[in-house]
């Protein structure tokens, strides 16, 4: 199983990313969801006195599951997916800098992967 870690300036270029993962899977369930902050270009990021916290966002079968994660559990879920302990460091620093990751693990090749993610 090939496993691919991307970071994003921003949630809609991680959101596009996933978008086009979902796509080349066959189908996408974005569209039938819902939105708590309003439309896409006008959501604000942050709320509930802005804390600092990390999310993991999951699409298993397409369906969105969110949960909070700890810093040290996020690293440890990089390096169990498969990254290099140093990669999964500094993912998680990228995070501390503003950045968004997406993590994907395909039955698709790395390099078709990575032709799909980067669009």
């Amino acid at each position: 199983m090939a496993t691919l870690c991307r970071a994003y300036t921003s949630e809609q270029d991680a959101d596009a990313a996933v978008d086009r993962l979902l796509s080349a899977a066959g189908h996408s369930g974005r569209e039938a969801m819902g939105s708590f902050a309003g439309a896409d270009g006008a959501r604000r990021r942050g709320g509930f006195s802005d804390v600092d916290r990390e999310t993991v966002t999951t699409y298993r079968a397409g369906v969105r599951r969110v949960r909070v994660a700890s810093h040290h559990n996020l690293e440890r879920m990089l390096v169990d997916a498969g990254l290099d302990e140093a990669s999964a460091r500094a993912d998680v620093d990228a995070l501390h800098r503003g950045r968004v990751l997406v993590l994907v693990q395909s039955a698709m090749g790395v390099d078709e992967l990575a032709r799909v993610i980067d669009g």
